[in-house]
């Protein structure tokens, strides 16, 4: 994602006149390349597993809420008999 802000950042700065030494400086500082078995991960990768994870998550929390509503409610109702 950083790639996608920060380009037009770096557009504005070879326009402005900044020195192109500097501005590659300062983009491999700010790299966020990510390298799986000495190749480049592309962006759609990155973003799928960002969202495969959230949609993990998410269940996980749901599947754990539901399990533990499911025995407090039969604690109660063992109680109460």
């Amino acid at each position: 994602m950083r790639e996608h802000v920060l380009r037009g950042v770096f557009s504005a700065m070879a326009e402005k006149g900044f020195p192109a030494a500097a501005s590659e400086a300062l983009l491999k500082s700010t790299d966020c390349t990510l390298f799986f078995f000495g190749n480049t991960v592309p962006s759609g990768a990155k973003y799928a597993v960002l969202c495969g994870t959230v949609v993990l998550l998410v269940a996980l929390y749901l599947m754990i809420n539901t399990i533990a509503s499911r025995r407090a409610k039969q604690k109660n109702r063992t109680l109460f008999l």
